[in-house]
């Protein structure tokens, strides 16, 4: 089979199925059926499923797929039909959408694994978390003011943040700075400055937390760095001095307790390691030029606030962010 991901919807051809050369496919769960939409073109015959039914749809193993063809005389499960869609377990969603080498590659098939795991599992924080992030990102990448997914990506973020029920420090921490990093990322590349800064200001909140989830560091000294850069330009010293001087404490609490021979509270990847120590570094030399009694332009000259990688970089090339390196 062949599938076509598109932003709402995504187009299968049944070649090589068991309903190859079917004129007609239907889902049937219980008493509700769907006819999916025929689509010819190039002498290929797809079939179109709507996204948004998609998310909803019960566990693809109560569905059950109904053809005119010869070759299917009986219906079988929609879990082969819609295999790429398949998060229904709890762990394969998690090694799906967690994993570093993330095995769904295409953004439009990911937003849809990511929204169908939050609705499967409405009770669980982590895996809201989990699936919130890669929208988040996802919506940076197309960068489009009008992203279809904005108005969700706020709504789900913003249940996570107020999520009342009983939740593990480590995943309290690493999901709730991760969702406010990216969503202060969104804001920046919106251009609402003032609004981006503040949502990284909440992200310091769970500076406490680095003990038991270290790898937040990473956050933290991203997001410092960028109010410290924000606040230097607009002429607010004293709370940039606070900020720049806090990079270095994070830093260290964030190595000791990641205890990088034997990880037990955390860990920490080479990658991560680089930018908080490179933060560190940029942050110093923001000091000693503030430290100088040089003006805003001098001082944002002395640092790069790229050191710190990740979509800072993007930020800064599309020219959201601009540093006087």
């Amino acid at each position: 089979m062949e599938y076509k991901h598109s932003i709402d919807h995504t187009l299968i051809s049944l070649d090589g199925s068991p309903w190859a050369g079917a004129s007609s496919v239907t889902l049937t769960h219980q008493d509700t059926q769907i006819v999916l939409e025929k689509i010819s073109s190039d002498k290929r015959t797809f079939y179109k499923i709507d996204h948004n039914t998609l998310i909803e749809f019960p566990h693809f193993n109560d569905l059950k797929v109904t053809t005119d063809s010869s070759n299917s005389t009986e219906p079988l499960t929609a879990k082969l039909l819609l295999e790429p869609f398949d998060v229904d377990e709890y762990e394969v969603a998690w090694k799906r959408i967690a994993s570093t080498a993330r095995p769904i590659k295409d953004a439009n098939l990911l937003r849809v694994c990511c929204k169908r795991a939050i609705w499967l599992n409405q009770s669980s924080f982590e895996m809201l978390g989990l699936c919130v992030c890669p929208v988040g990102y996802r919506i940076l990448d197309a960068d489009d003011p009008n992203d279809p997914d904005l108005v969700w990506f706020e709504q789900q973020s913003q249940r996570l943040l107020d999520w009342e029920e009983e939740v593990k420090v480590p995943a309290f921490a690493r999901w709730s700075t991760s969702v406010l990093m990216v969503w202060g990322y969104i804001l920046l590349n919106l251009g609402k400055y003032e609004e981006g800064i503040d949502c990284l200001r909440k992200l310091l909140h769970y500076r406490a937390s680095i003990r038991y989830a270290a790898l937040i560091q990473t956050n933290l000294v991203r997001s410092s760095l960028l109010i410290a850069d924000y606040e230097i330009k607009h002429g607010q010293m004293s709370s940039a001095i606070r900020h720049l001087e806090e990079i270095s404490e994070i830093t260290c609490d964030g190595i000791i307790f990641s205890d990088i021979s034997k990880p037990k509270n955390g860990y920490i990847k080479f990658s991560e390691f680089e930018a908080v120590v490179r933060g560190t570094k940029e942050a110093k030399k923001a000091l000693i030029a503030i430290n100088q009694g040089k003006t805003p332009e001098q001082i944002t000259a002395a640092y790069r606030v790229t050191e710190v990688g990740g979509y800072v970089s993007v930020l800064h090339k599309r020219g959201r962010i601009i540093n006087g390196a």
